[in-house]
């Protein structure tokens, strides 16, 4: 049958408004300043010859079952099949270094206009673009996945853009690429009509050929059986990472159909397989002797081994395990003077910091228990925790002492009382807890 000539798109796109695509780029990239990271062993650096010709490429077909279930979850919600794959392949991108904002190629059929008989016109009509996915780890996966739906919708009208322009309409440092991922959703049927025999006495040759610029590429196709494939530049990726990230990016993407009301945060990346075996390889591995050790013993053998390496960075200060072990023993001792032992229970109300963990590991080096008070609760709330938990002493600084409600206690300020705990000796002391005895007591929500 006709078809509609491919100059009818051509006189089409001369009549778009280029302004108003231009200003659709820059806001969807504002503040995208530079490629999201990928996990590369080198970087290829602009123009240095490298057309990506050596890549290593890696499959996975889903079952039936697998791409029936991923089907039904996207029709439920009013999703399409690629909006899936393209949110697990952000939701990969981000968990292997792209952090919270990522941006990827993805290619677009560009067949959504006007022009009357676009769909069935013979010509190169599609198109790369950019695909800019917030992955935020503490949205609830359905709203996530709504929000990369209409991120992939707002893309149709400016899709004919050219990626040059897109480019410089960003503010991506010029000679840096946009993006060194991308993705296609494939429609083989075209595929599938070419290699299929033409009758009788017929002889047709067909090849398929391919081949991706970028470093990292990933492609989805299929029909009953989703058909999911990587390829990376052996230049920058060896083929066991490649391997690597096709297998997370099928677990994400198998794991969307679960409890919508999941974080994406908590997305697997390990299939059940993977966590059993990583369960029993890591059972098998524990030392019987640490199983009785405490807590504060495991860190004094840490420290003992390693005493000049990093323990703690807090703002612009830097901590050892040895200095961080001997300030433990001077509180430590400093409290069994005041009584503390096994069952003491010593109330920690201080934020997060440095004196913070001091304190934690000086009550378990005492023997005692510690109950963590949040400094920011109202008075009245640490007050009934002080008073139910039965603490005996009180670690706090004198400023909120006198926003405590609570009952009469010792108490202990870590910047007050520096001089009389510096005194005390930075040697462990003797510990007369085990590892049966309580090692803390911290009240929850109330939901447990």
């Amino acid at each position: 049958a006709p078809v509609a000539p491919f100059r009818d798109l051509l006189r089409w796109l001369e009549k778009q408004d280029a302004e108003g695509s231009k200003h659709f780029w820059r806001d969807l990239l504002q503040g995208f300043t530079t490629p999201t990271p990928l996990p590369v062993s080198t970087h290829r650096s602009p123009g240095d010859g490298s057309d990506g010709g050596d890549r290593a490429i890696h499959e996975a077909l889903l079952s039936e079952d697998e791409t029936s279930a991923l089907v039904a979850f996207a029709a439920a919600h009013n999703f399409t099949l690629g909006t899936l794959v393209e949110a697990a392949w952000a939701a990969l991108l981000g968990r292997y270094g792209g952090g919270d904002d990522v941006v990827f190629g993805v290619t677009r059929a560009c067949r959504h206009t006007p022009v009357p008989g676009v769909a069935s016109m013979i010509g190169l009509l599609i198109n790369t673009v950019p695909m800019r996915v917030r992955v935020d780890p503490d949205r609830p996966v359905l709203e996530w996945l709504r929000e990369v739906r209409a991120a992939k919708v707002a893309i149709r009208p400016h899709e004919h853009s050219a990626l040059k322009l897109i480019q410089g309409w960003s503010e991506i440092e010029r000679g840096s690429p946009l993006f060194e991922s991308m993705l296609n959703i494939e429609d083989r049927s075209n595929s599938d009509v070419a290699i299929t025999p033409a009758g009788s006495g017929a002889h047709r040759e067909v090849q398929l050929l391919e081949r991706g610029h970028e470093v990292l590429v990933g492609a989805a196709h299929g029909g009953k059986r989703l058909h999911l494939k990587v390829s990376g530049d052996r230049a920058c990726m060896n083929d066991e990472l490649i391997g690597r990230m096709l297998r997370d990016w099928r677990t994400l993407l198998l794991s969307l159909p679960g409890d919508p009301a999941r974080r994406v945060a908590d997305l697997p990346l390990l299939d059940e397989r993977e966590r059993a075996a990583l369960l029993r390889a890591a059972t098998g591995s524990v030392d019987a002797k640490a199983t009785s050790a405490c807590l504060h013993q495991l860190f004094e053998a840490q420290a003992s081994r390693a005493p000049d390496r990093i323990a703690l960075y807090v703002e612009e200060e830097s901590i050892s395990y040895g200095e961080l072990d001997a300030r433990a023993n001077q509180l430590a001792r400093h409290l069994q003077r005041l009584g503390v032992g096994p069952e003491v229970r010593v109330a920690i109300c201080l934020g997060r910091g440095a004196p913070l963990l001091v304190a934690v590991l000086a009550v378990l080096k005492a023997g005692g228990a510690y109950v963590p008070l949040n400094p920011e609760d109202p008075p009245a709330r640490r007050g009934s925790m002080l008073a139910e938990s039965g603490a005996s002493i009180l670690i706090c600084r004198r400023a909120s002492w006198e926003e405590s409600m609570g009952p009469e206690v010792l108490r202990i300020d870590p910047e007050a009382d520096a001089a009389t705990i510096a005194a005390q000796c930075r040697g462990a002391p003797r510990c007369l807890a085990a590892a049966h005895n309580l090692a803390y007591a911290i009240y929850t929500s109330g939901s447990t």
